[in-house]
């Protein structure tokens, strides 16, 4: 199960960082144990544009994200973000 600890090192998946001016983000997509597949379209050097997909896992599973410090995060302990709509936090004020 993608919840539990050791997932994070045993379970396929993919690191992504994405970097601008402002901030860098990295996120990790990590399959669970029914999903197994992560599909990512995005490729070395390509842009991502605000609120743009970078990819899937099927069926679910998790993905970890490790924001810098200049960063606010405006999202709750327990709340449910949606990959393209849900802003996770802002730089500076």
């Amino acid at each position: 199960m993608a919840s539990r600890e050791c997932t994070s090192i045993e379970n396929e998946q993919t690191i992504i960082t994405i970097e601008n001016r402002y901030a860098k983000v990295v996120f990790k997509q990590i399959a669970g144990l029914i999903a197994r597949q992560i599909v990512l379209w995005k490729k070395v050097g390509d842009e991502v544009a605000l609120g743009e997909r970078a990819g899937l896992i099927k069926f679910g599973s998790r993905v970890d994200i490790i924001l810098p410090p200049q960063l606010t995060v405006i999202v709750r302990k327990g709340q449910r973000v949606k990959g393209g709509i849900t802003i996770i936090g802002k730089v500076g004020e």
